[in-house]
């Protein structure tokens, strides 16, 4: 069994991939066909801070691809942020050998997830029965063997790393994917359709001699981690001087991007969520101002985990000069905590 995988992490933000400057991941892609614009982005991202921006144009191909594979039982699973749906038929992931289609994921002209095999698009194995969410990570699943009748095949897809598929094939056995052990697996926009809207991929893996779906993409513990995405917004929050996700406005620790709360708020909150931290106290770290001495500001932190677990909580005056802020759990609260893939940081102002 190999398992390849490329979360975005190691590349220089904002480089463009080309066959010569791909990310140098866990497994650099071996070929590009890029078209319109494909680039290292901190828009959005579901591990870290970065993922891979495709800007496609219509009529031509944007795609990246592992190849050099021999495999007759693979999956594969990536993570897709799509703002704007095709409404029209797009490939998104196409796994072939010596060049002829085995299996793959397209966003149907319906804007529903469709599992296609050698029987064509025509023919589709298996279509969602929901419309393909957006502006989210939508995590994209299949898993199939190679056989040219009787295959088996599943795909599925998930919000982020959810266990719970939004929709599901179920595990079908009547499926035709061939004869020859695949070697190639491409993921982006692999047709040459009219899409043209940016989408986005990240944690993307592939497996042979595969027996099921892959699942999420793994994390890994460390001692700092930062805002990896957004909860909820119920007190009007914005972002200054920058665009997307409130978490990445926060994890870049820079001055000049953050988040800020309305003029005179009255207690609604934003939630965080963080990557996987290690074992041990936690340390919150935060730098925070109000623009004016008056009225007086309180801002008030949580420390939750998943959505109702509180682990520990501070109120403060917030000042009016940009000042950092920190606090330790105490080990009782620490004790609590018994799943670290899911602590997230709540906080809310009030006057």
């Amino acid at each position: 069994m190999t398992l390849l995988k490329q979360d975005n992490e190691t590349a220089t933000l904002g480089s463009a991939i080309a066959a010569s400057t791909n990310p140098s991941g866990d497994t650099p892609f071996n070929q590009v066909n890029i078209n319109g614009a494909a680039v290292i982005d901190n828009t959005h991202a579901v591990r870290g801070t970065q993922s891979i921006k495709l800007s496609p144009v219509s009529g031509s191909v944007d795609s990246f691809r592992w190849t050099g594979l021999s495999s007759t039982a693979y999956a594969a699973s990536f993570y897709l942020w799509v703002d704007t749906l095709p409404g029209t038929e797009t490939w998104i992931c196409n796994i072939t050998a010596s060049g002829v289609r085995s299996g793959m994921l397209v966003i149907s002209n319906t804007n529903k997830l469709r599992l296609i095999d050698t029987r064509g698009t025509s023919t589709p194995v298996w279509t969602a029965t929901n419309t393909f969410p957006t502006s989210q990570w939508v995590r994209c699943e299949f898993y199939q063997t190679v056989a040219a009748s009787g295959a088996s095949q599943q795909a599925s897809y998930f919000l982020g790393d959810s266990t719970t598929a939004v929709d599901t094939s179920t595990l079908l056995t009547t499926g035709q994917t061939g004869s020859a052990a695949v070697d190639t697996v491409v993921f982006g926009k692999s047709d040459g359709g009219t899409y043209a809207s940016p989408f986005w991929f990240d944690s993307i893996q592939f497996q042979t001699a595969a027996s099921g779906l892959i699942g999420a993409y793994p994390q890994v513990a460390s001692t700092v981690v930062r805002p990896t995405s957004d909860i909820s917004n119920s007190g009007g929050w914005s972002i200054a001087g920058g665009s997307g996700s409130m978490s990445i406005a926060l994890a870049d620790e820079s001055d000049t991007t953050y988040v800020q709360s309305p003029d005179n708020p009255t207690g609604g909150s934003e939630v965080v969520k963080f990557a996987l931290l290690q074992t041990g106290l936690v340390t919150i770290k935060v730098r925070h101002n109000a623009t004016n001495a008056s009225p007086v500001i309180t801002r008030t932190y949580e420390l939750v985990q998943g959505s109702s677990t509180i682990i520990s909580t501070r109120s403060v005056v917030l000042p009016t000069t940009i000042t950092d802020y920190s606090w330790t759990t105490t080990s009782a609260e620490a004790a609590n905590i018994t799943d670290r893939s899911d602590l997230r940081l709540v906080w809310s102002d009030t006057v």
